[in-house]
């Protein structure tokens, strides 16, 4: 086997391995993770949360082999395990980015206090679309439920993971660039989020 083959190899293992995760994070976080491991984007906030339903010893155990996984894959992390007694308790973060001083930045832009502030400076670092990012920061994004049904039945709204603005009609080719990205990655990872009914969650910063 030719030495490009079995470094490609490795890489669809390991990808596997990091799809093959449960009870962890979402598959939206998922598919963050795999744009930033790519290139499409810098960094991503993602949710790793635990309901008691698992001990904190077996929840510890996934985070490490996560840990394991995000470094075999050449990316930077710092996570934050949140243990919930109900789903609607607050949660924090975790953030992941593709070197070390993007992870800085996000962690500085999402400290910062102003709310406002905190969504612009966030939002330019995960890669979001500027005009969904400033809407979303002056309260004016858009409600999806409000768009003609035949726009919100595409494909592009089971990929989609921020709140639209009125210059919907540009954003969501943003986001079929994210699906033809997860394409290339992992064709049935693909399948599997465009076959799935999926719950809209707001853009991460707020």
């Amino acid at each position: 086997m030719k030495f490009s083959s079995l470094i490609a190899s490795s890489k669809a293992k390991l990808i596997s391995g990091f799809l093959n995760l449960k009870k962890i994070f979402s598959d939206e976080d998922k598919l963050d993770i795999l744009l930033v491991w790519n290139g499409f984007k810098s960094a991503a906030l993602i949710e790793i949360s635990f309901l008691n339903s698992i001990s904190k010893n077996s929840a510890k155990k996934k985070v490490q082999y996560l840990k394991h996984l995000l470094h075999r894959l050449g990316l930077r992390y710092r996570l934050r395990i949140n243990y919930l007694q109900r789903e609607d308790e607050v949660t924090y973060y975790s953030f992941v980015a593709k070197d070390t001083s993007t992870l800085k930045k996000l962690i500085s832009a999402y400290a910062e206090r102003d709310r406002k502030k905190r969504i612009l400076k966030t939002g330019k670092i995960l890669g979001y679309p500027s005009s969904a990012v400033r809407a979303f920061a002056n309260r004016k994004s858009i409600n999806i439920i409000d768009l003609p049904i035949s726009i919100r039945k595409k494909a592009e709204f089971k990929f989609l993971n921020f709140r639209l603005s009125p210059n919907w009609r540009k954003e969501l080719l943003y986001v079929r660039k994210i699906m033809h990205e997860l394409k290339k990655i992992s064709p049935d990872f693909y399948k599997k989020m465009n076959k799935k009914d999926r719950q809209f969650k707001d853009m991460p910063g707020s």
